[in-house]
């Protein structure tokens, strides 16, 4: 806190504690990907706004909740208490950051963790766990809470509005061992493929709804430097469509390609933002001559070398994600290195 009682000014301190500064263009320089905030700095200094302030103190306030809102939920880091700086460069036109397809790059940050979170040398798990969870109380039967009867006999939007927090049974011995080995015992007839298809889309936002169908594309998701491909051809049981044997997953090489100040991305990336921007061109289409019996002779005798399913096809998650948020482009990335903070 100043001395004169107000907030520091946010820009202010981000030059000063984290030694970004700004070019008569207002572009980042002197950047490197380490650089970050502490949530509880943002919560503690930016969390009320004094009626009589300017315009451009809201503006403050406001770029420093939504990095708040942003670090602490769709792209939380394994710190729980930290965000990259960059997320400011997304709030610098408050009107544009609503046409962001949020739910692809929620979904890339959060495929990433996850590949992360198996490694045996990983003891933690970033994301947007709170989508996983939800996705996890409609698809399997651990673990799922109490659900909310009004909700169910009258759907409501969004869908998950059907679960209270209440867990269903005792929990006094349901620790990580207790879910692990329920995990490890699920069997098909265990997992829900279509949760949705009984529920009233008509409930949905039209502005929604039009956009679903991308849940079907096969493209890549991004996340700034981060491209986690996106594979609807390999659950397509979750769409309601017969399951045939599917091509091996094509390689790329997965790096980090760096969020320093002042790389374009887009050239690092232009496979993939290519991929991603021609995404509506490669919707997946089931086949109804399909024979599935081939299919799960097929899987049958290759999981051991396979994901469980269930859990491997997180992919329904971008179906669930664009029915919160809007499936619009993403940044181009190209300028994301710019940010003002009056």
């Amino acid at each position: 806190m100043s001395r004169s009682g107000q907030p520091p000014d946010l820009k202010k301190y981000m030059d000063k504690q984290l030694q970004i500064k700004l070019n008569a263009s207002r572009m980042i320089v002197g950047y490197t990907s380490g650089r970050m905030v502490k949530l509880s700095w943002l919560k503690e200094f930016f969390s009320r706004c004094p009626d009589n302030d300017p315009i451009e103190v809201f503006e403050q306030h406001t770029r420093a909740y939504l990095i708040y809102l942003v670090g602490s939920t769709i792209f939380s880091t394994t710190t729980r208490n930290k965000a990259p700086v960059t997320y400011l460069s997304l709030f610098e036109n408050f009107v544009r950051c609503g046409q962001y397809a949020w739910g692809s790059a929620a979904l890339s940050f959060l495929y990433r963790a996850l590949g992360n979170a198996s490694l045996r040398t990983q003891r933690t798990i970033s994301g947007c766990l709170t989508l996983l969870q939800c996705w996890s109380y409609f698809h399997i039967n651990v673990g799922q809470p109490k659900l909310n009867l009004d909700m169910v006999m009258n759907d409501r939007f969004p869908f998950v509005l059907r679960w209270k927090g209440e867990q269903s049974g005792p929990t006094a011995n349901r620790d990580v061992v207790f879910y692990q080995k329920a995990l490890d015992s699920l069997k098909p007839c265990d997992v829900e493929w279509l949760p949705y298809r009984n529920m009233d889309n008509m409930v949905i936002p039209n502005h929604i709804k039009s956009t679903l169908i991308l849940g079907r594309s096969k493209t890549m998701l991004i996340c700034f430097d981060k491209a986690e491909r996106h594979l609807p051809n390999r659950c397509l049981r979750q769409y309601g469509m017969l399951q045939s044997i599917t091509d091996d997953v094509e390689q790329w090489e997965r790096k980090s390609r760096g969020v320093d100040g002042g790389v374009d991305l887009s050239g690092k990336m232009e496979s993939e933002l290519t991929e991603w921007m021609d995404r509506q061109l490669h919707i997946v289409n089931g086949d109804e001559g399909v024979d599935e019996s081939v299919y799960m002779d097929w899987y049958m005798r290759n999981r051991e070398c396979c994901i469980f399913l269930c859990l491997a096809d997180l992919q329904l998650l971008r179906c669930y994600s664009s029915m919160i948020l809007p499936s619009q482009d993403f940044v181009h990335l190209k300028n994301y290195q710019t940010f003002e903070m009056k």
